[in-house]
């Protein structure tokens, strides 16, 4: 999973509580020592990238078409009740529309972050 990845930059992951999502996955919501609360308005999206974590893969950040995102995003999911609705699924189709879309693949954190930050500025 993503936590030993994570645990050089979030100082104190291990300790934080674990919570199971209705999907069943497991997840941790680590709040940052350096929190600053969001603007009031929402801020745009500069891009949208799916993540491919491989145990020895090479670092690469490749652009994919919309469609291909579209259903990534969908498959990596969970909406309430099971289901999308229409208002949702068009600001979602709207949203990969307009936006630079890539998948990452990637072993080491660093390199993700290397990567993202030289694509997503």
């Amino acid at each position: 999973g993503a936590w030993p990845l994570l645990a050089k930059y979030c100082p104190g992951l291990d300790a934080v509580p674990i919570c199971r999502r209705p999907d069943r996955k497991r997840v941790r919501f680590a709040v940052p020592k350096a929190f600053v609360p969001l603007p009031p308005a929402p801020l745009p999206i500069g891009c949208v990238v799916l993540l491919r974590r491989g145990r020895d893969s090479k670092a690469s950040l490749e652009p994919i078409d919309p469609a291909h995102a579209l259903r990534g995003l969908l498959n990596g999911a969970l909406a309430p009740g099971g289901e999308l609705g229409v208002t949702a699924f068009e600001a979602l189709t709207q949203l990969i529309g307009s936006t630079e879309t890539y998948c990452l693949t990637y072993s080491g954190l660093d390199d993700a972050v290397r990567l993202i930050s030289e694509a997503c500025r």
